[in-house]
Order: C-alpha cells, then sequence, then structure tokens
C-alpha cells in the first residue's frame, strides 16, 4: 500500500475487463445486484473511495482484497458506495393508490386482517414510511386488523438512516398534506430544519440487512 500522502486516483490504472467480471460476478452471486457491462466506468469511479480509505494502488489489489473469504466487512462497505440509494416519499404514487384502493380491499374481502408489508431495497427507510402511512390509515378506518412494515437492504449505513427516521425538511413536500400534518416531526431549530417519522409509525416497523 502507498503512503496516504501520495495516494493519486490518476495513478490507478484501469478497472479490467477480468477484475470487472470477478467484481460483478460476486456481486450478483451473493447480494443479486446485476451490475451491466455499461455501468464498469460508474463502478470505477465509486470504489475510487474505497481505494483511497485503504491506500491501494490499483484496482486488482482492491477486488483480490474484496473477494478474500475474511473481508467481510469491506464486503458491505464496499456495497455501500457502489450501490444507489435513490428513493423519495410517497415516490411512484400510484403503488400507493393501489395499496389502498386495489391491494387492502382484495386481502380483507373475507375479513380483517394483519397486513405484513415489505419494503425491499429499502434506502433510507422513505418507501416504507410511505407504505406504513398509507396501511395506519386503514387501521384507523378499521378495515385491517394491524400492519407491519419490513425493509431491508445490503448497506448497514443506509439502514441506520432508516431506523433514525429523520429527514431535511424539503423531502416533507412529497408527502401528502394531511399525512404531513399529522406524521411528522418537525425541528424546532430554523437553521436546520429536520423531520422525523412519527413515534406511532416507527415502531411498526423492522429493518434489517
Amino acid at each position: 500500500m502507498a503512503e496516504q500522502n501520495n495516494f493519486n486516483y490518476l495513478n490507478l490504472g484501469e478497472l479490467s475487463d477480468i477484475d470487472f467480471h470477478r467484481l460483478r460476478t460476486f456481486i450478483y452471486d451473493n447480494f443479486g445486484i446485476n451490475i451491466l457491462p455499461k455501468k464498469k466506468y460508474l463502478l470505477k469511479n465509486r470504489l475510487i473511495k474505497r481505494l483511497k480509505e485503504l491506500q491501494m494502488t490499483s484496482y486488482k489489489e482492491y477486488v483480490d482484497y474484496v473477494l478474500h473469504a475474511n473481508n467481510g466487512d469491506e464486503v458491505y462497505k464496499m456495497l455501500t458506495v457502489v450501490s444507489t440509494n435513490k428513493t423519495d416519499f410517497f415516490r411512484e404514487l400510484q403503488h400507493f393508490e393501489f395499496i389502498e384502493q386495489t391491494a387492502v380491499p382484495e386481502l380483507t374481502k373475507n375479513g380483517h386482517i394483519t397486513i405484513n408489508a415489505w419494503s425491499a431495497g429499502c434506502s433510507s427507510g422513505q418507501e416504507a414510511y410511505s407504505i406504513a402511512m398509507v396501511l395506519q390509515e386503514e387501521m384507523e378506518k378499521q378495515n385491517i386488523s394491524d400492519y407491519t412494515v419490513y425493509g431491508n437492504d445490503i448497506s448497514i449505513d443506509i439502514l441506520d438512516k432508516a431506523i433514525k427516521a429523520v429527514y431535511p425538511f424539503e423531502q416533507a413536500m412529497h408527502i401528502p398534506p394531511g399525512f404531513r400534518n399529522k406524521y411528522l416531526l418537525k425541528s424546532k431549530d430554523k437553521k436546520n430544519r429536520r423531520i422525523r417519522i412519527a413515534p406511532e409509525i416507527r415502531k411498526k416497523h423492522i429493518f434489517f440487512g
């Protein structure tokens, strides 16, 4: 490994096709993420952060390190930087309309039930909490007996954000006004405006990696 003050990403060379294939195969086989060949350049750039942290001098050195059987901790650090954590509250609004207008009526046509929902690849939790707001309303209307929302993601760091349920104030704009007023807590610090999901929604979640 090079000395820290000598690190220069321009000297790393290329991520070879062989090493790219080794890494993408490992990621797909173990985590189900398919990194297409056209994403090679993107993967290469995202890995720079890890190579710099470890003071490695080539992509081959890093791929060898990640694939070593005893480097599970680095695997999850690598997944954190290469995975796409794009999410918003009530993103793809039609999905939540489907839950309310189709899924719940169909699931409960023979009586009240407890619903278990799963947000796969939940990122920082906005989708999972959006589902919960819809189901909370259904429970209060006595359309369902109870519910739990499960959320999982490969990134431990991003799951920590989901568990804390604290978000920039601007993200509240994606939440319908009725839900916004009912299920959000707002910080009193005007210089650092934040929102947090209300406790009755948070307690309905189980997040796991």
